[in-house]
């Protein structure tokens, strides 16, 4: 334990000092068909891993599926051990489910919602005839319910086990006279607010003499100093993109909040947190929409571990299964698959990515996939940017000139890329046909490019075949000219191609073709 709350106060600090530096920006490399993996997968993996305790299975430790398929590892044991079942636990989790169900259901509808009486009809239309009075009391009644329907249901089947079983007699230890699965006792109390361990004294099973400083165990954390705040931080950030209803999400404000809370906890003996997808799912099932949920859920807990903890012993864990399934299991965005079939494809294959590798290995995992597939497409269309290719007439004049026109800014991964689809098509069309570089969408042009622009200025001085720039920012020009030289013309309209001529019509357009990169 000692290691876990070292590891999580320097967790903590790793966090806040990403946040306070601003590296937020780097999470907005996970996008929304990443997030809709993720999200989709969690909801499943964490409904699946509900299924036992739903059931009231028993899987022994030592019988557990350990071939690291993810969610397939769960179902393994659930048809192995179905013969485990216990009815009880089943019937009550079914019941469960259908009345947290009934009361999503019933939250959505307009039955208790004043309405005009000439167009309302059905169960609206019945609930309308009472007094206005009486209709708002029993629609704020009805809203209460269902939007404390999680919690109302735990109480009410904690207070069920209470009355059959006030032994509150283990299954495990007694599986003939127990009733319901239950969470069983847990240690009450407070923890003490004292430093981190900086230092182990004394041999113990996870020291020795020569890991009892910070030091020594730092060492012995190893790679999980880097790890566990890298996992923690795209956890809680998923998570709040995923419940964030399309909304903005500060990624360097939610770094510094995870990082003060990890902090913290290293000062009352806290492993290392992170957001919790089932949790947040069924704050967002309970109608939770504000930070200041937090102060609630919070100040519950202390209250709980003071004083509570004798009777939380009694809450069926069939019961606790069920929330947290019907809480998550909206979470699975399946619409989202035919709105980018239908605007982009090739978005489909990192969110599909996410989802089977979050689904079939490890949530951290494939989410990490997710983002490195999303990351390998943003570096492929930096280098490999379209170009637009264009024999248009001299304003004014019957002469053709060759004009190509780049969709971004040029640095060094795309230079050998652009610079050879120029050379191509000046060579193509005509040798002889002057070439203007439209530069209106390229903002950025860095040393090598420039390196690569110069060698391809001195091809097209050599077969004497003129090459012009237009529409240059200033910075362009600037970096271009100062490897090109006199090779670099810059000119401000189409007109210039021609010496004598410096005014005329817009340019019109004879051929048009296109080179634009794949994905």
């Amino acid at each position: 334990p000692d290691y876990a709350v070292l590891l999580a106060f320097l967790s903590g600090l790793i966090i806040l000092a990403c946040g306070l530096l601003q590296l937020g920006f780097l999470i907005d490399f996970i996008s929304v068909p990443v997030i809709a993996g993720f999200t989709s997968a969690a909801a499943l993996t964490i409904a699946s891993s509900q299924v036992k305790s739903l059931l009231g299975l028993t899987i022994p430790s030592d019988e557990k599926s350990h071939l690291h398929l993810g969610v397939v590892d769960g179902w393994i044991d659930v048809f192995t051990h179905i013969k485990t079942c216990r009815w009880q636990d089943a019937a009550l989790g079914l019941i469960c489910c259908v009345i947290l169900l009934c009361l999503r259901a019933l939250n959505k509808t307009n039955w208790f919602k004043p309405a005009n009486k000439e167009n309302v009809q059905g169960c609206q239309a019945f609930w309308n005839k009472l007094p206005p009075t009486a209709l708002k009391i029993i629609s704020k009644a009805v809203w209460f319910v269902c939007t404390a329907r999680n919690a109302i249901v735990v109480i009410l089947c904690l207070i069920l086990a209470a009355i059959i079983d006030p032994a509150g007699i283990i299954c495990k230890d007694d599986p003939e006279n127990c009733i319901f699965t239950l969470t069983g006792e847990i240690e009450s109390g407070l923890p003490s607010f004292q430093a981190p361990p900086f230092s182990i004294f004394g041999s113990n099973e996870t020291s020795t003499e020569d890991d009892t400083d910070l030091q020594g165990m730092i060492s012995q954390l190893g790679s999980a100093i880097i790890i566990i705040p890298l996992i923690a931080i795209l956890e809680s950030v998923a998570i709040a993109k995923a419940f964030a209803g399309g909304k903005p999400v500060d990624a360097s404000q939610e770094m510094i909040a995870l990082g003060l809370c990890n902090i913290f906890g290293g000062f009352v003996q806290s492993m290392p947190t992170t957001g919790s997808f089932s949790r947040t799912a069924v704050n967002s099932a309970s109608g939770v929409r504000t930070p200041l949920g937090g102060i609630y859920t919070g100040g519950l807990v202390i209250l709980c571990l003071a004083f509570l903890m004798p009777f939380c012993a009694f809450i069926p864990k069939a019961t606790l299964a069920a929330v947290i399934i019907t809480a998550v299991v909206f979470s699975v965005e399946y619409e989202v698959v035919m709105p980018i079939w239908k605007s982009k494809r090739i978005d489909l294959l990192p969110g599909f990515a996410c989802f089977l590798g979050c689904l079939f290995y490890e949530l951290e995992m494939g989410i990490g996939l997710g983002v490195v597939i999303q990351v390998i497409m943003l570096l492929y269309h930096a280098a490999r940017p379209g170009i637009e290719v264009q024999i248009r007439k001299v304003p004014g004049s019957p002469k053709n000139y060759l004009c190509i026109t780049p969709n971004q800014g040029v640095v060094f991964p795309s230079v050998s890329y652009v610079r050879n689809l120029i050379s191509k098509a000046g060579v193509r069309q005509d040798t002889l046909l002057p070439v203007v570089i439209n530069c209106s969408h390229i903002y950025q042009v860095d040393y090598t490019a420039a390196k690569g622009f110069n060698a391809m200025l001195g091809d097209f001085s050599s077969r004497q075949q003129e090459v012009f720039w237009l529409s240059c920012n200033k910075s362009v020009a600037d970096t271009i000219s100062a490897i090109a030289g006199d090779l670099f013309v810059q000119i401000d309209g189409p007109h210039q191609v021609l010496e004598d001529q410096r005014d005329g019509e817009e340019d019109r357009l004879i051929v048009d073709c296109h080179e634009t990169s794949q994905v």
